[in-house]
């Protein structure tokens, strides 16, 4: 007797996407909205990428989203800082090369 989903004419990867789907369903159910789905079809790595308080982006801040979002401040601050550095560099060079 064949295999149910071989009855069906199901693929192994629309299967998994039925798992996923389901898997997916009883996360939200339990509250966990998870960031980001349609990482390898979610379960166990699905679970990682929520926390708390909202949607992390690297797992390992989940405890300290405040500071890694202060600290994404700094650095967006120092860029800028080094992007005018860098005009300022061209002006120059120009100006030299001009005059």
């Amino acid at each position: 007797m064949p295999r149910i989903e071989e009855r069906l004419g199901m693929s192994t990867r629309l299967r998994g996407q039925i798992n996923f789907d389901f898997d997916f369903e009883q996360q939200q159910q339990r509250g966990r909205a998870v960031a980001q789905p349609w990482r390898n079809h979610g379960r166990a790595v699905a679970r990682q990428w929520h926390s708390r308080g909202g949607a992390v982006v690297q797992p390992w801040q989940s405890s300290g989203t405040a500071a890694a979002a202060s600290t994404a401040v700094v650095q967006t601050d120092l860029v800028r800082q080094q992007q005018s550095m860098v005009r300022q560099q061209q002006s120059r060079l120009q100006f030299q090369a001009e005059g």
